[in-house]
C-alpha cells in the first residue's frame, strides 16, 4: 500500500498506527460501537452508510492524494418496491461481502 501511494512504508504504518489508535480511544472512553476490519484485497470503492437509507460512494485512487479530491456520490436506498430495484442495494451487498471476508482487528493489539 506504501509502494502503491508513493511514501515510505514507515510513514504508512506510523499513519495507520495514529488511525488506530484514535479509534481506539473514541472506542473505549467514548464508549463508541467501533469495529476495525482488515481487507485481504483493495475493495473498489469507499463506501460509507450513514443509515439505512443512504450510502456514501467514492472509487479508490492509489497513489494520487489522499483521496478527498474525489467526488462522493450519494446513494438513496429506494422507498416502496423491492431492494433489488436500487443501486444501494448493489453497493450494500458489496460492502457487507467485503466485511465478512475481512480480519477484525483486536483492540487489544499493541500499537507500538
Amino acid at each position: 500500500m506504501a509502494q502503491q501511494a508513493g511514501r515510505s512504508r514507515t510513514e504508512y504504518q506510523e499513519t495507520v498506527r495514529h488511525s488506530l489508535r484514535v479509534l481506539k480511544d473514541l472506542r473505549d472512553s467514548r464508549a463508541r460501537n467501533i469495529e476495525v476490519r482488515f481487507y485481504e484485497d483493495l475493495p473498489v470503492f469507499r463506501l460509507m452508510f450513514a443509515n439505512d437509507d443512504v450510502c456514501l460512494v467514492s472509487h479508490y485512487v492509489f497513489g494520487e492524494g489522499d483521496g478527498s479530491d474525489v467526488r462522493d456520490v450519494y446513494v438513496r436506498r429506494k422507498v416502496g418496491g423491492r431492494d433489488t430495484e436500487s443501486i444501494y442495494y448493489g453497493f450494500k451487498q458489496y460492502f457487507e461481502s467485503m466485511w465478512k471476508r475481512a480480519n477484525e482487528w483486536d483492540f487489544k493489539s499493541n500499537l507500538e
